[in-house]
């Protein structure tokens, strides 16, 4: 038969191992759904962005490459206001074209899309954006899981063990 003390440590060895799986898995389970929307979003942006350039290049396929003012333009178009982010043209040979580009602050998500003309890569289009704001909310939602995982730590610790105590002492009164 387990002795009190040896029920009292598997309670909070199953308390601790249950506070640890609330304060960690909830904040990861939010940074990676928000990861995959932050990815999702920067991937629509490059799409919209390599859509509207293949419209330019499509105009003028030789001469394209000139145009940087009206690629520039296009760049600057941001469907999104206030997140900074660097959009960056590249022709085949690698070479910038045009940039619009704000401070970033590390790490860094980047998503590239290709130009076409009539089914030939003529060149690429890259977004970069932070994902700093994305760590900074996930250790937000990290601190306030910390009462809540406190919370059922005293719960599931302390009410059974005391639950335990009360019933061992109405035992031995009773015999």
């Amino acid at each position: 038969m387990l002795t009190q003390n040896k029920i009292a440590k598997y309670i909070s060895l199953f308390a601790g191992i249950t506070i640890f799986l609330i304060v960690t898995i909830v904040p990861l389970g939010y940074f990676f759904v928000s990861y995959q929307y932050a990815m999702g979003d920067l991937k629509q942006d490059a799409e919209i962005d390599a859509r509207l350039i293949t419209r330019i290049i499509n105009a003028n396929p030789e001469v394209w490459e000139f145009l940087q003012a009206r690629i520039q333009e296009s760049l600057m178009d941001r469907p999104k206001e206030g997140d900074a982010e660097i959009r960056r043209v590249f022709n085949r040979k690698n070479e910038l074209i045009a940039e619009s580009r704000d401070k970033l602050k590390t790490p860094i998500l980047m998503h590239s899309e290709r130009l076409m003309d009539s089914g030939v890569v003529v060149g690429r289009v890259e977004i970069y954006r932070s994902l700093r704001s994305l760590l900074m909310r996930t250790g937000l939602v990290a601190l306030l899981m910390l009462p809540v995982g406190f919370g059922i730590f005293f719960i599931l610790r302390h009410l059974p063990v005391r639950a335990i105590y009360r019933s061992e002492e109405a035992l031995r009164s009773s015999e």
